[in-house]
């Protein structure tokens, strides 16, 4: 059994700086003090670029630092082939900001100024973060609030949630808490790791705040892995999180150097030294693949291609990957319980999709391609972008999105015609599956 994956990664984050003017104690950056080198961070750039990764996020430390003329230097020339996001804490307002960036995604872990700046030390870092979303909001774009759920904000979690629709979040990513950097030092003396009690009492608010509409359901959920056997309303909810490092995404610091993540502190080569692609076919990045490093109970699961054992990477454990801490430090009474409801098919994943296959879409309704629709080809491979997604496709996918992107406004009778080869239902399900993920809109919709 091996993980498979593409010639590129689907997703690449580029570490900006390591610089951050926050002190968030459960920081994965060890090195806050390391001087930002901007030639070579523009070599980086460059060198994603030519790859046409998919989706790219700009990430620190704290990217803001580097100011809005370089950010929007590298923003801009990374839109033609990406989708950009930037991952920020908000202390620092990006106006002039340019319209290109697909997210803007900021941080806000608290619903009030004391228990946001608990985490990060800073006296009015809450209220800058508040202004900037709603700055962000003003000049329309896509804005993500980021929280990290740990075992000193669990039970919190609905307030803090409902803080970040408040204050005008388009969508809310949930990380729950990783050892690293300065983070793994502090995990103990803050309990940092949430247990799977606390998880669990967390994923009842989670779930009763989605629940409430507020925001489209599908915009909110887990940005990190979580192992899908921890709780079984991941699968009732639809909120399981798998993770695609090493197989879908990897991480460059600002020195080049390539990681499965940037939780990781393993290096697999260098981006200024060797193309994305070799460095992702490399034989030590194979190993991670081969899953030869998997224990019990992760090891025969009906779903471990899927899940991959959650996150893999700890930095309080000795070996490069290990199954996820949830697994490894209390296999409660609960998970064994899921486990087997897993193998013997009681639970299974269901996309939010399937419900989009029934959407009654006539073949001459006015649709629209979304601004950041587009689709690369990269040595004989295919990518689609949207977006919020990047994914591997064919060649039909491919050209379908191209005329699409050169039509702007079309039909699907319109689709049949210019591509009468194609099989009409393959090509009906197609444009279903771009409305589901926002990269085609309805004209007339609200969203439109």
């Amino acid at each position: 059994m091996e993980l498979k994956a593409n010639n590129i990664p689907e997703l690449l984050q580029i570490e900006l700086t390591y610089q951050c003017n926050l002190n968030c104690i459960f920081c994965y950056n060890p090195l806050r003090n390391m001087i930002v080198d901007k030639n070579k961070i523009e070599k980086i750039v460059d060198k994603v670029a030519d790859s046409k990764i998919p989706l790219v996020y700009l990430i620190g430390g704290e990217p803001s630092i580097l100011g809005v003329k370089t950010l929007n230097k590298y923003i801009d020339k990374l839109s033609k082939t990406s989708s950009v996001a930037v991952v920020t804490n908000g202390f620092i307002k990006l106006e002039g900001i340019t319209t290109n960036l697909a997210v803007m995604a900021v941080s806000l872990h608290g619903y009030d100024a004391e228990s946001h700046e608990r985490f990060n030390g800073v006296k009015g870092s809450y209220e800058k973060a508040l202004d900037s979303i709603r700055y962000y909001k003003s000049i329309g774009l896509n804005v993500r609030c980021v929280v990290v759920l740990s075992g000193y904000n669990y039970n919190v979690m609905d307030k803090i949630l409902l803080n970040c629709i408040k204050a005008g979040a388009d969508e809310i990513f949930i990380d729950r808490y990783e050892d690293g950097g300065i983070g793994a030092t502090n995990s103990k003396e803050y309990t940092l790791k949430p247990t799977n009690a606390q998880f669990r009492e967390a994923l009842t608010q989670i779930i009763k705040v989605r629940n409430m509409e507020l925001i489209p359901k599908n915009h909110f959920g887990f940005g990190t892995a979580i192992p899908f056997c921890m709780d079984d309303r991941l699968f009732t909810e639809g909120l399981y999180s798998g993770c695609g490092a090493g197989t879908e995404f990897c991480a460059v610091t600002p020195d080049g150097d390539v990681r499965i993540c940037n939780q990781s502190n393993k290096v697999y080569g260098n981006i200024l030294e060797k193309d994305i692609d070799e460095i992702w076919k490399d034989c030590n990045v194979k190993d991670y693949r081969s899953l030869q490093w998997v224990e019990e109970p992760c090891k025969d699961c009906k779903l471990l291609t899927v899940c991959q054992c959650g996150c893999r990477v700890d930095a309080n454990t000795e070996c490069p990957y290990s199954i996820d801490y949830a697994l490894r430090d209390n296999l409660d009474v609960e998970i064994k319980e899921n486990i087997r409801k897993i193998n013997g098919g009681e639970l299974t994943l269901k996309s939010d999709y399937e419900d989009y296959e029934n959407l009654d879409l006539s073949n001459t309704q006015q649709l629209r391609a979304d601004k950041f629709l587009n689709a690369n080809q990269y040595k004989n491979q295919y990518y689609l972008v949207m977006q919020f997604q990047g994914v591997r496709v064919g060649k039909y996918e491919y050209e379908l999105v191209r005329y699409i992107k050169q039509k702007g406004i079309f039909n699907v009778n319109e689709l049949y015609e210019h591509f009468s080869e194609l099989d009409s239902k393959t090509v009906m399900k197609f444009i279903k599956l771009l409305i589901f993920e926002e990269a085609v809109h309805i004209v007339g919709e609200s969203n439109d």
